[in-house]
């Protein structure tokens, strides 16, 4: 007679699966340190142990989502061969996890990186990737596999795997059902924090082989697996030829001015400190608007009066994980898809951290929420900043929000680690208190914009008193006066002026050079040409090094090119500005305007080509990192 498999069987085979697995995983760390690893304290032993415990729960909840789902089928389908197809699934599974530990230990002696969807096209060569492959390869492969297949036959064995399919349907237990459907949502969100569980979640050091050591195999290759098929292998835009696209590419990037006629800074080597705002929408700022009375900023207005101004500064794409590697590293936003949640592509990056590290700069990274939101982790921890703060090694007094801890308290901790860092450093901070649910501490003076509005508005007058706060403090360090401040947006925000994200002006941001090193005819200035994001990086580099060619998308901010022109993208398409009036739209996806020039001077067909070309131009080298 036909042998049911009991109502909760997970309970039993679940638990011994997972300490299975779990052996697996940890197995596949353990012949990562022996062959890829040359040095570990105990320090990172235990961070590891800590770090990926929950992406290997994470993990093993999604390898039985499925089984799970289809328990409910076996419940009122009578088939014989039901333990035949779980246990297929559950063996397949297990052998793949070996195969993937084994391939990920010989490939990263190579790569240096960890296996991911690049495999796929090496694997269109299996001839070269053999030949390629030497004893050593085979000797260690073999030895992983041999090695887990054994345990994992011997764990089958200890824990009586097989015996669960093979057990009478035991009743009274439905209750239990969803309770384990709940654990195990739980367990693949990772816990019940605000943000699912992630891959920089892992990470925690400076080192990135021992952060490779603690991101599960297994989830790493299929997390590049989904993202390579959602962004797609190849570049989805070809509008034009090869030979155009390099006249595009020369004519607007390969002319990053190296000489200015205007000297910038009075100090050769300055400190640096990027202040990256939360969602600044430029249609907020009283010296960008005009809007003084309404103006959400008045603390950045009076900065202004004593700074470089740039009043047509366009944000690369629209959110913080594109527009905080934009800043960083001049890498332009992609219209789908981000390169920062791809590690072996973010390490053919520049960084402004890396750059001026050759130049004896320490480095600072401080975040008052969590580095895992957009993945922003990998991006931090991989560019060479020395010093990096997130909301986790704050203070537990300080008042939190939904996201972290407010501004007010981030600046103070930002001041603080600004005073032990020797001069020249970079110091870097990201605000968080503008970004929805605004949930900042409440002030006396505040502003009224219509309905929706008006909690973001306040929101980011709060962030401007912030900043305030900051700038009064830090005039009485012996720092100040040998410091470059760069106030830039990580993106837009939508606003009662401009709710629409595929338009030119939602992606307008304000963009301020400040402090005392600036050359003092530069003081007071506006530059309204159109700048961008992409720009910022760049420059800063230029202005301390004397040269930045590694960073390929940038014009310098000083420069005198023509006919310059600002891209940026948002889902399936692509905008340009070449002038105050002069914004064009176009929907890549269905091939078509969206909107374009309000005045008849702009030359709309040679916008369009320049659209076009940078859309094709820019995820072509996406494909190529």
């Amino acid at each position: 007679m036909f042998k049911s498999i009991k109502h909760y069987f997970f309970l039993a085979l679940s638990f011994r699966l997972m300490l299975i697995w779990l052996m697996l995983f940890w197995l596949g760390r353990f012949f990562f340190i022996v062959f890829n690893v040359t040095s570990i304290s105990c320090e990172e032993v235990i961070g590891i142990t800590r770090n990926a415990f929950r992406i290997d729960v994470s993990t093993i909840c999604y390898l039985l989502l499925l089984p799970f789902l289809l328990s409910f089928f076996q419940r009122v389908i009578a088939w014989r061969g039901w333990s035949f197809l779980f246990k297929s699934y559950f063996y397949t599974v297990t052998l793949f996890i070996v195969l993937l530990n084994a391939v990920d230990v010989c490939l990263y002696q190579e790569w240096g990186a960890k296996i991911n969807s690049r495999i796929f096209l090496y694997l269109q060569h299996p001839n070269e990737v053999l030949s390629s492959a030497s004893f050593q390869h085979y000797l260690i492969f073999g030895l992983v596999v041999l090695v887990s297949l054994f345990l994992v036959r011997y764990a089958f064995n200890r824990l009586s795997v097989e015996s669960c399919f093979h057990e009478k349907e035991k009743k009274g237990v439905m209750w239990i059902t969803p309770l384990f459907a709940l654990l195990l949502l739980l367990g693949i969100r990772g816990g019940w924090q605000q943000i699912p569980m992630q891959e920089s979640d892992c990470y925690f050091s400076k080192e990135q082989k021992i952060n490779d050591v603690t991101v599960n195999t297994f989830w790493n290759f299929n997390a590049s697996v989904a993202r390579s098929i959602a962004n797609k292998t190849s570049n989805p835009y070809h509008y034009l030829s090869d030979k155009e696209l390099a006249r595009y590419a020369e004519y607007n990037f390969g002319n990053s001015i190296e000489h200015l006629e205007t000297k910038v800074l009075k100090s050769a080597r300055p400190n640096v400190v990027f202040l990256i705002l939360e969602g600044w929408s430029a249609d907020m700022v009283g010296c960008i608007s005009g809007n003084t009375q309404q103006s959400a900023s008045p603390v950045f207005d009076s900065l202004a009066k004593h700074g470089v101004l740039f009043s047509e500064c366009y944000a690369s794409g629209d959110r913080s994980d594109q527009g905080i590697t934009t800043v960083l590293t001049s890498f332009p936003a992609l219209p789908f898809g981000s390169i920062i949640n791809e590690s072996q592509k973010i390490k053919k990056l520049p960084c402004i951290a890396s750059s001026l590290k050759t130049m004896g700069y320490q480095s600072l990274f401080l975040f008052g929420g969590d580095l895992s939101y957009g993945n922003l982790k990998a991006l931090i921890y991989q560019k060479g900043f020395d010093a990096i703060v997130e909301e986790k090694d704050m203070d537990s007094k300080f008042y939190r929000g939904r996201l972290g801890v407010h501004d007010e308290n981030t600046f103070d901790v930002f001041n603080q680690r600004l005073k032990k860092m020797q001069s020249p450093f970079l110091g870097s901070i990201f605000t968080q208190s503008t970004h929805f649910h605004y949930d900042y501490p409440h002030q006396r003076n505040t502003i009224t914009w219509a309905g929706e509005h008006n909690a973001y508005a306040n929101s980011m007058l709060y962030s401007d008193s912030c900043i305030g706060d900051f700038f009064r403090k830090a005039k009485k360090e012996n720092w100040y006066s040998n410091t470059l401040y760069v106030l830039v947006p990580d993106h837009s925000h939508h606003s009662p002026q401009n709710s629409n994200p595929k338009t030119a002006d939602y992606h307008h941001i304000p963009l301020l050079l400040l402090g005392d090193v600036l050359n003092d005819s530069l003081k007071g200035t506006i530059i309204t040409k159109p700048v961008s994001q992409c720009d910022v990086a760049g420059t800063v580099v230029r202005l301390i090094t004397g040269s930045a060619k590694e960073y390929e998308w940038y014009v310098d901010l000083f420069s005198s090119t023509p006919n310059q022109h600002v891209c940026f993208v948002y889902t399936e398409g692509v905008g340009i500005v070449t002038s105050k009036d002069c914004k064009l739209n176009f929907d890549a996806k269905n091939d078509r305007l969206e909107t374009t020039p309000s005045i008849a001077d702009c030359d709309t067909q040679h916008m369009l080509y320049s659209a076009k070309a940078y859309l094709q131009y820019v995820y072509g080298r996406y494909l190529q990192y």
